[in-house]
């Protein structure tokens, strides 16, 4: 399919468009609603490291990254299993849900102690040792609740439904902000942040599992032998996820470990940019989770078609992701965590540059599980950690933050690369990924020269910074329509636009 010329839609192809749109629908739901989230997530942002300062900030950040790799590990892939199972037999969705929840549940029993144990042994003797062991602790009550979430969610997952999750994310972010005003009015400081990320957990649960039980019957199930054949099922895909998310929280455990009385400092730094960026990441995400159920059933030259498009929508959205944030990082800065945090802009620079390289591996890797060929990947992702921890081990000593942003970006590298071969080899469809990103680069790189050429050297005054992302988004759409690059279903609903307004 070229991107230069409109073709004529074949029958299969509209087969595809059909529920193509659907994907569209719910994505774009689900954008708005994770752009609201945004919103709220720049104001709790704002909030904490206004009031924590960088050190405490990086108290928090550590807490909910340990906390976040416990939560990987009660999964251990039976969220995605969830998913993929209740797209191919919709009538056995109570049994599916109700063995899944009661394995996570009990997984979350187990971790919940063992979690705070480890971080009890991991900074014993650190400057705010106590603090951090008590958050852990705080934080790590969230896991269950977590739990009993994502399992009811992954209920309108399989459905395409995900602007019902949105939504629910939404309102967990709304809580969550509030609590965390509420905590740093009353001078409760990162405490009253532990106690919020908590009290917000328990809420967004409850929600999620009411929502499911109002179309689906169905309760926690205990089954021993139940679960051994989940997790045989499911455990490939488990550790994949453990490895994969584990490189990107690696940077943050190694720093709060490897730069000794800056420790909580750096990782403040780190965190300011690696919540920004993490707000991108969710869009291809968001976007695969979405394609998931339509490349479960392909068959043919659907699941090569679905890919593709995937990598050519993906890959626009993330270049100009790129180049703002490149052009824009020290307001971005400036803006959402103030002075104290300038240090956070080159690791914001940088880390950009990475999300490119995860919307390709969403794309292979969703494309290589959605074929069962999930437990090729394993390798990749343990080779993607290896590397990530091996050179965050020298990388961090001699250029603290900066280092572990290359790093990761370096790792993204790695595993792109390795779920492309994965889907090449085993999946067994051929299909070229460099000329479908080509054109996102060129302008996006063009994009940013001509922000440097029109607006001179970076401020971090807010106006100029909003000049300039407008800047780049404005020529970054136009050397990509001068190069050919939009795809051709976007070309169309833009004639289509424009034909309308000029007939009223």
């Amino acid at each position: 399919m070229s991107d230069d010329h409109p073709e004529l839609p074949t029958a299969e192809s509209r087969s595809i468009d059909r529920p193509y749109r659907r994907v569209w629908i719910s994505t774009s739901s689900v954008f708005g609603a994770t752009f609201v989230v945004a919103l709220l997530g720049t104001v709790s942002l704002r909030v904490m490291t206004v009031h924590l300062g960088p050190a405490s900030y990086g108290l928090f950040a550590t807490a909910t990254t340990y906390v976040g790799i416990a939560t990987l590990l009660t999964d251990l892939g039976v969220n995605s299993v969830s998913g993929r199972a209740i797209a191919r037999t919709p009538g056995d969705v109570s049994v599916i849900l109700g063995y899944n929840m009661g394995l996570r549940l009990m997984l979350s029993l187990v971790f919940v102690p063992l979690i705070w144990v480890v971080g009890n042994l991991a900074y014993r003797g650190h400057a705010h040792g106590g603090t951090l062991v008590l958050g852990i602790a705080i934080v790590s009550c969230a896991i269950p609740f977590d739990a009993v979430r994502a399992v009811s969610l992954s209920y309108f997952v399989s459905r395409i439904e995900n602007h019902r999750t949105a939504m629910i994310n939404v309102i967990q972010q709304s809580i969550f902000v509030a609590l965390v005003v509420v905590a740093v009015a009353s001078e409760h400081s990162v405490v009253g942040c532990y106690l919020a990320y908590l009290g917000s957990m328990i809420v967004a649960s409850v929600l999620a599992y009411l929502s499911v039980r109002s179309r689906v019957h169905f309760r926690p199930q205990w089954s021993i032998l139940r679960w051994r054949e989940i997790i045989k099922e499911s455990l490939t895909i488990g550790v994949i996820q453990v490895a994969n998310t584990m490189y990107l929280m690696a940077d943050r455990i190694m720093l709060s470990l490897l730069l000794g009385v800056t420790a909580s400092t750096s990782v403040g730094y780190y965190q300011v940019a690696y919540a920004i960026v993490s707000f991108f990441l969710v869009i291809p995400s968001m976007y695969m989770t979405s394609m998931m159920p339509l490349m479960t059933t392909a068959s043919g030259t659907t699941l090569p078609d679905l890919v593709t498009r995937s990598i050519r929508h993906l890959s626009i959205i993330s270049a100009l992701v790129a180049a703002g944030c490149l052009v824009t990082a020290p307001g971005v800065i400036q803006f959402l965590a103030g002075a104290e945090f300038a240090p956070a802009v080159m690791p914001l620079s940088i880390l950009s540059l990475s999300v490119l390289l995860s919307s390709l591996t969403q794309v292979f890797g969703f494309a290589n599980f959605s074929q069962d060929r999930h437990h090729n990947m394993l390798l990749v992702s343990l080779v993607g950690l290896a590397v990530n921890v091996g050179l965050n081990f020298w990388a961090i000593p001699h250029y603290g933050v900066n280092g572990a942003a290359v790093v990761t970006t370096i790792s993204e590298c790695v595993m792109a690369f390795g779920t492309f071969m994965v889907f090449h080899s085993k999946v067994g469809h051929a299909i070229s990924v460099l000329p479908l990103l080509a054109r996102p680069i060129f302008a996006a790189t063009g994009s940013v020269g001509v922000v440097h050429l029109l607006c001179g050297p970076e401020s971090v005054a807010l106006m100029p910074t909003i000049v300039r992302g407008v800047v780049v988004v404005v020529a970054f759409a136009g050397l990509l329509a001068v190069l050919g690059g939009w795809p051709r279903e976007v070309s169309e609903m833009l004639r289509q636009q424009l034909r309308r307004a000029g007939a009223s």
